[in-house]
């Protein structure tokens, strides 16, 4: 049996998102991502007064040519002083993903997980650590974005604890 309105709104259909496609803007191209955030932690550890400091981190990522969504692949190590508590401080090292949308604003959510070492005035300690939060961003040019993050961290370690942070990055794009 012929149905040429069903015909129609198909090919209608195929037409609108053939001509979207088109008229996206093709600016995307994959690139590597350096970033740099200046973070506020706070941790707690259970029946442990809260404890927290500075923390610098350095990513280094590699975005897809997935536009308009951001997939980057991302590796971080990050650096974090909490004196004049018990614990020292802490080096993390951490392999994740960051996925979201290349706008003028660009919001993403990152997942990441790795290594911990905690340092302080007892015996360091090793173990594993996750994070998982949102960042949002401004591009201010092709190559630089600024922006802030919120996020979750758990340190996973015989001096295990939980808590956020918070930051400023800068990202430049390669």
């Amino acid at each position: 049996m012929f149905r040429p309105p069903r015909l129609r709104r198909a090919a209608a259909a195929g037409v609108a998102a053939a001509v979207a496609l088109i008229g996206l803007p093709q600016e995307a191209q994959a690139e590597v991502k350096v970033g740099v955030e200046v973070r506020g932690e706070l941790m707690r550890r259970f029946n442990v007064q809260p404890y927290g400091g500075p923390s610098v981190a350095v990513d280094l990522g590699y975005s897809f040519d997935t536009y308009p969504i951001m997939v980057i692949p991302e590796l971080t190590l990050v650096g974090a002083f909490y004196a004049p508590e018990i614990y020292t401080g802490s080096f993390r090292a951490l392999g994740g993903l960051r996925v979201g949308a290349a706008l003028e604003v660009e919001p993403t959510i990152y997942v990441r997980g790795g290594y911990l070492g905690i340092f302080g005035r007892d015996v360091p300690d090793h173990g594993g650590v996750f994070e998982a939060g949102a960042a949002i961003d401004k591009r201010l040019e092709r190559s630089l974005t600024i922006g802030g993050s919120l996020g979750y961290q758990g340190f996973f370690a015989p001096r295990w604890a939980h808590g956020m942070a918070a930051g400023f990055h800068v990202g430049f794009w390669l």
